[in-house]
């Protein structure tokens, strides 16, 4: 909940704590580093996202998909802002201070929930290469974490673009990521 409602950037380890409850020395007998928490976190968002979103792109028609695909996104995106700011700091934070077990554990639940999406929408055009599909799952995947970044950057960050004439250096996010989906999925779908 510490998540959800408090202010970017993420709860320190002891307001996690605090909130939970629970001795320091509880939590790490379970984690063993704050980055292990915040994946922990990430994961339970990512198992809540993936059900929601193959059911979208199960109950979805051909000719719906790839915008369906992208409203699936952006609805994770304007719902869950620090699932997406967790998923985009992943690679250059999170990974790089936890166990070898943990992160191939991590990893695996990614592939799995990437399978599972990709086969769903190769499934319902009727379409047999699951590994382009992967794939492109993968780059769109890529591509949601990078533009969403790019048109959220902190308060401050925004506030002197604002200031020094720079606000067109933010695009509009939905727009262009649908428009991006498009041109991703098109010769798939």
């Amino acid at each position: 909940m510490l998540l959800v409602k408090g202010a970017f950037p993420l709860p320190s380890v002891n307001q996690i704590i605090a909130k939970a409850g629970v001795a320091k020395g509880t939590v790490y007998l379970y984690f063993g580093s704050k980055e292990e928490i915040y994946l922990s976190l990430l994961a339970q968002y990512f198992d809540a996202f993936t059900a929601g979103f193959i059911e979208l792109i199960e109950q979805s028609a051909r000719d719906e998909l790839i915008d369906n695909f992208s409203t699936g996104f952006i609805g994770f995106a304007n719902h869950q802002p620090k699932a997406v700011y967790l998923a985009s700091i992943v690679p250059l934070i999170l990974e790089n201070n936890v166990g070898d077990e943990y992160l191939v554990g991590f990893k695996k639940s990614l592939f799995t929930t990437s399978q599972k999406i990709s086969n769903a929408m190769a499934f319902v055009v009727r379409s047999d290469r699951q590994d382009e599909f992967l794939v492109r799952f993968l780059q769109s995947y890529s591509q949601f974490l990078a533009s969403w970044q790019h048109c959220n950057p902190p308060a401050h960050v925004l506030d002197l673009m604002r200031e020094h004439g720079l606000s067109d250096l933010i695009y509009d996010f939905e727009l262009e990521f649908k428009a991006h989906m498009r041109r991703t999925w098109v010769d798939l779908i």
